[in-house]
């Protein structure tokens, strides 16, 4: 009773547009009757919505015998996470196939799974409050089976599920706005899902007379809550958390816009949120032509899938966001190529994608989108040499001719840091890099979120950047006055990690206006280092001659120390040649049918360098890595500079490569 007094007092101080007081006819969550004959319509007519179609039944299917989801907690943390995340991804793939098919045995199984996780007798600690993504999804789900099924379930059966939404979620939702949850006001990915989650509630059992105070109190608070984490779309659509947890924040976010196509009364203006129309954009500059994308901070990037499940945001972007009809074709058109290239309905990929699914779009609409692209606020930046024949020109295994070759683009992701602790680690300066249809420098991404200290980031010696993943040593950067032969991550190697709470400026960017021209831009990493004793950082990095040639540059001034440059590869082997001088030190990487060359053209003349390369094996608990190795740069002496060649050529232009001070001026080329 107080709690809910508190809320209404909230309620009317909520700015926000209020929960409409009549709602519309179930089914209302993102689909309604007359969009589902629409698109019963395009499936027996258009035979690109029938393939979407078969392959969502299909998957469907694989549901029907399945065990009901385990209210035990599995996940790290004791969350239930995982367990709801199946949830939803059968209430919307089943629950998809049944509204398109009418068929008892897809209405059974979504109906037998909403039941049981409904059943406090069984899911006795509700939807694991604790941990509030888990409760937010769940709820999601049960949500969206329960307005689904509506009109097929009893009215005990209703009433049954209702409850359990306004116990397990909009209860568990007011108790986290009336004690200001850290979710509640914090901008990431969580501010996004846990408030979406709690809008699909609200819209769901927001007519009922014994949901409809809590319910109302709720959406006042969360349409509040919310402006937190879709403020990290401004302002051109990038995610601080890299491209991965750009994907699950979206996907909520295109959840909660979809909501607006069934329930008009909902003004909340979401689809009008800074950056958000240019989010797609960010996505696809963060994949590479491998179709795998810059995985930095947690991101989970499965080898063998190239694309990911959250390609499903680019259809809803392109019907509720996008801002001009060459957006929306670019989207609709990527999603549809992404998607057959996946080839795979998991996470919801298929149902997603077919509520909002176009045909809209040619490869000339990718071929306008520029090849570079640079997102100061988040301090991440991507060249690449064109789109070739259209976004998918290739997929992992086999070239297609574009214009006459048969090499595929050229493509970098770098980033400096933002300084914030979330998902990401202490990894200014990390680049990956793409040549010859080939990732040849890799980001290794997420570690098991379970590992002892993982989420202790508070400072530079958070026991999070000891493990390997997260080090500055797990990443394609620098390292100063370290001992390079551990190879897992251990505290004796976390003193010298970078600094995690301070950013990294991306100070110089500029795309050359054709492929022939410089591309290059500089990073400026001395805030990162100042706590060791290094007075200046900057590393530079230019493609240069059409993209064949990669030089990276780094000038620092670090009197005292040594200096290490690093690349990670995985699966190619690695032979570093014997110096014969005056010929630079050289390294040949060779992985799938190409040869990257790896040349040390500048280092500083008075320290002693080596080339080094070596297996990177991760010691448990930590993943495992398998095919990981590591290209190591040294030398005694950490003033000067290190410049590094990379070209799929052995013989690349010789050139006379300036001091980053006058790349702004003049370019990073003497000659």
């Amino acid at each position: 009773g107080n709690m809910l007094a508190g809320l209404s007092v909230l309620a009317s101080l909520a700015t926000a547009t209020a929960l409409p007081a009549e709602l519309p006819a179930h089914p209302r969550l993102r689909l309604n009757d007359t969009m589902l004959s629409a698109l019963q319509h395009r499936i027996a007519t258009d035979s690109s919505f029938e393939g979407v179609a078969a392959s969502l039944i299909k998957y469907a299917e694989s549901f029907v015998a399945t065990p009901v989801v385990d209210c035990v907690p599995s996940g790290a943390n004791g969350a239930l996470l995982s367990e709801s995340r199946a949830v939803l991804d059968l209430v919307y793939s089943v629950g998809l196939a049944y509204r398109l098919t009418n068929e008892a045995k897809y209405f059974d199984r979504v109906k037998k799974e909403i039941m049981h996780v409904s059943d406090p007798t069984i899911c006795t600690h509700g939807w694991n409050p604790p941990n509030f993504l888990a409760v937010s999804e769940m709820t999601h789900a049960v949500s969206v089976g329960y307005d689904w099924l509506y009109t097929n379930l009893t009215q005990s059966e209703r009433d049954f599920v209702a409850a359990a939404i306004v116990r397990n979620g909009l209860g568990a939702g007011a108790h986290s706005f009336a004690t200001a949850e850290w979710w509640s006001h914090f901008d990431d990915n969580w501010n996004i899902v846990c408030n979406v989650g709690l809008a699909y509630a609200a819209v769901a059992v927001g007519d009922r007379p014994d949901a409809q105070e809590l319910a109302t109190s709720v959406w006042a608070n969360l349409t509040q809550s919310i402006e937190h984490g879709l403020g990290v779309y401004a302002p051109s659509g990038a995610w601080t958390e890299g491209a991965m947890y750009w994907g699950y924040a979206t996907e909520y976010a295109m959840s909660g816009t979809g909501l607006h196509r069934t329930v008009p009364g909902l003004k909340t203006g979401w689809a009008a949120t800074q950056g958000l129309a240019s989010a797609g954009e960010f996505f696809l500059h963060s994949i590479g032509p491998s179709l795998h994308y810059f995985s930095w901070g947690d991101a989970q990037q499965d080898p063998s899938a190239p694309a990911n499940p959250f390609i499903a945001n680019l259809f809803p972007l392109a019907r509720d966001v996008a801002v001009t009809p060459a957006q929306r074709r670019l989207y609709a058109y990527s999603g549809r190529q992404l998607l057959e290239v996946r080839d795979d309905c998991s996470q919801m990929a298929c149902a997603f994608s077919l509520l909002a699914y176009s045909t809209e779009g040619t490869a000339a609409d990718v071929q306008q989108l520029p090849t570079s692209a640079f997102f100061p606020v988040k301090h991440v930046g991507m060249f690449r040499s064109g789109w070739g024949a259209g976004l998918v020109a290739h997929d992992s295994r086999t070239l297609v001719e574009q214009g006459g070759s048969s090499e595929v683009p050229a493509w970098i992701g770098f980033k400096g840091c933002d300084g914030r602790w979330t998902h990401n680690d202490v990894d200014g300066g990390q680049w990956v890099l793409e040549m010859g249809g080939q990732r040849w420098a890799v980001d290794l991404g997420a570690d098991s979120y379970g590992l002892p200290g993982y989420w202790d980031q508070t400072n530079q010696g958070g026991h999070r950047y000891s493990w390997y993943r997260k080090s500055t040593h797990g990443h394609n950067t620098l390292t100063f006055g370290a001992w390079e032969g551990a190879a897992s991550g251990t505290d004796a190697l976390g003193a010298t990690n970078q600094a995690p709470d301070v950013p990294a400026n991306i100070t110089l960017f500029k795309a050359g206006d054709t492929p022939a021209d410089p591309h290059y831009a500089i990073v400026d990493l001395s805030p990162l280092y100042a706590a060791q004793g290094v007075k200046s950082v900057r590393r530079g990095f230019a493609f240069i001659d059409d993209f064949t040639q990669l030089l990276i540059v780094d000038e620092f001034d670090a009197p005292g120390l040594n200096v290490t440059w690093a690349m990670h590869t995985i699966n190619a082997t690695i032979a570093v040649k014997p110096r014969a001088s005056p010929n630079p030190l050289t390294a040949q990487l060779k992985l799938g049918g190409k040869t990257l060359y790896v040349t040390a053209r500048e280092a500083p003349s008075t320290g002693k360098i080596a080339f080094a390369a070596a297996d990177v094996v991760l010691a448990p608990p930590q993943e495992p890595a398998p095919g990981l190795r590591k290209l190591r740069l040294t030398s005694t002496v950490a003033t000067g500079r290190f410049v590094v060649g990379l070209s799929l050529d052995e013989t690349p232009r010789a050139v006379q490569v300036r001091p980053l001070e006058e790349w702004a001026a003049h370019g990073p080329l003497n000659n």
